[in-house]
This record gives C-alpha cells, structure tokens and sequence, in this order.
C-alpha cells in the first residue's frame, strides 16, 4: 500500500470529493472557532478528531497513476488528524471508523487543518450535517492482497 501526502494532494485539488476515510475516533473536540455562529448544527452531532490510517481515493486514480502511484483497492496510507462532525449516537469513543464525504482544508491560513464537514443550505440558513460514518471493515482492505 502506498504512502500520499494529503496536505500536497489537497493543495493541488483544493478538495477531495466522495473520499473514505479510515481511522480512530480519539477524541471529542469543541466547536472550531472558524465555524460561524450562524451556522447551526445538528444536535444529535459531536465534533472530533480522528486520527486517518488511510483513505480511499477511487475518483483519484488517473492523477494518481500519473505521479507512479497506484494500489488496486484505491486505499492510500496517510499519517495525520482530521475533524469530523459525527452522529454522537453511532460514537464509541476511542473506536475504529470509515466515514465518506469531501476532503478540504478547514481554515484559508493554514495549511493543515483538514476537515471533513457536510453543510447543506435550507432556505437561507447553513446547518452542519452529520457525516456518514460505519464500523470500519477490515474485509475492505483485503482486497488486491495477497491474504
């Protein structure tokens, strides 16, 4: 399996559309500041720091195979931490996770605070969605291995 850098992948897509994202849930974290108060959030919702194992980039792998990187299950090692806005209902702190959505940076200044956020726009108001999110499986990462 392959190593990427996101932050440089990032750079150069501005966003990752329809990624999965495989990882720990380590903590629970409180609303980032760079979230406008207006913005109102689902109240089943908690926000948290997961730690990313690897991510799953079906919908990248011309640009990847272009760079000479290339795994046949499209799953991709990376080595940081992200913040996610879960269902609190469906969260076992800490736990293994796959959650799907897009990929970007969480703030214009800084080059590495990724976050995965699902806003959706209800007349005039912005609300923050809960992300999908499923008990990760490790049948998935079998496949294109030699186990």
């Amino acid at each position: 399996m392959f190593y990427i850098d996101l932050v440089q992948l990032l750079k150069e897509n501005s966003d990752l559309k329809n990624v999965y994202i495989h990882g720990r849930v380590v903590k629970e974290l409180p609303r980032p500041t760079n979230i406008f108060n207006s913005v109102r959030v689902n109240p089943n919702g908690v926000f948290v720091q997961m730690d990313v194992l690897a991510l799953g980039l079906d919908g990248y792998k011309s640009q990847l195979q272009q760079r000479g990187v290339y795994n046949p299950s499209s799953l991709y090692m990376v080595n940081g931490s992200i913040c996610t806005f879960i269902d609190k209902s469906q969260l076992v702190i800490p736990d293994w996770y796959t959650l799907n959505g897009d990929l970007r940076f969480g703030a214009k200044a800084s080059t590495d605070y990724i976050i995965l956020l699902n806003y959706k726009k209800i007349s005039n108001n912005w609300i923050l969605d809960c992300s999908s999110c499923d008990d990760m499986d490790i049948g998935n990462w079998l496949k294109g291995t030699p186990l």
